[in-house]
């Protein structure tokens, strides 16, 4: 289902919804899914493959999403939905608690074909057994030894190629599923999105005409204006309030947090 959007924006209290075009860096009026799985789709189309040279799948932050679905009650279980069927995949990123990165599970294995240069057998299981069966954002050292019948040799080939990285050791041994080469993806996403904080931050009152801000370029990062828009949105960074001129984007502000008296 998608809705179309107007030029007038929803009131104050209700979820920002951007438009965007994969081709232009801005809002052009196209219709915009208000379910989860056609978001992932629209947010996915706005990714660009090419800054990172076919190396990594199409990929969406998790709270990009709702930047798009007012509902987050609903979009949380529309993707707990999806994730359960194993159409997408979740990917820790980071040290944050929240930071979550979203693939279509498609896109993941092909990227993996097409990137990962190994005839090693346990590449193969990895995309045939584990995948399938394991749709959490870890795996256990004992659900792969002993149910997938991978060998530590077989793990540490799948660790060198990036699809696994360590999260506990010890007895309780665990592994996160990962996207290889992800990095630079890290790298752009963070410092694009304090740049556009940044803009936000410096200009009067703290906010910009979402306009403005769309007519601005990102030297730090290549991801594209609208897609650091979804994220700092979505992350409840910044929100969007209607005026006659057009959205305004505002800084979110944190609160003051005061000192104890001794």
């Amino acid at each position: 289902m998608k809705r179309s959007i107007s030029t007038e924006f929803p009131s104050e209290h209700k979820r920002a919804r951007l438009r965007s075009s994969s081709s232009e860096d801005t809002f052009t009026g196209v219709d915009i899914p208000n379910d989860t799985e056609a978001s992932i789709r629209y947010l996915t189309s706005t990714f660009p493959l090419d800054v990172f040279e076919q190396r990594l799948p199409p990929i969406v932050m998790k709270h990009q999403i709702y930047s798009l679905v007012e509902d987050k009650t609903e979009a949380d279980r529309e993707f707990m939905t999806l994730k359960d069927k194993g159409t997408i995949r979740l990917f820790k990123l980071g040290n944050a608690a929240d930071e979550f990165a979203i693939c279509f599970t498609s896109d993941y294995v092909s990227c993996i074909k097409r990137t990962v240069k190994s005839d090693n057998p346990a590449l193969t299981r990895f995309i045939s057994t584990v995948i399938p069966r394991y749709k959490d954002v870890s795996v256990s050292k004992t659900a792969l030894l002993t149910e997938t019948r991978l060998s530590e040799a077989d793990i540490s080939v799948l660790v060198n190629c990036g699809l696994l990285v360590v999260r506990d050791i010890g007895k309780a041994a665990s592994w996160w599923f990962a996207i290889p080469s992800v990095g630079p993806f890290v790298k752009q996403l963070t410092k694009g999105r304090n740049a556009v904080l940044m803009m936000i931050r410096r200009a009067r009152h703290r906010e910009l005409l979402q306009s403005e801000m769309e007519s601005r370029k990102l030297s730090v990062s290549k991801l594209g204006m609208s897609y650091h828009l979804h994220d700092v949105l979505g992350a409840e960074l910044v929100r969007s309030i209607e005026t006659t001129s057009g959205p305004l984007l505002r800084l979110v502000e944190e609160p003051i947090r005061t000192k104890k008296r001794k």
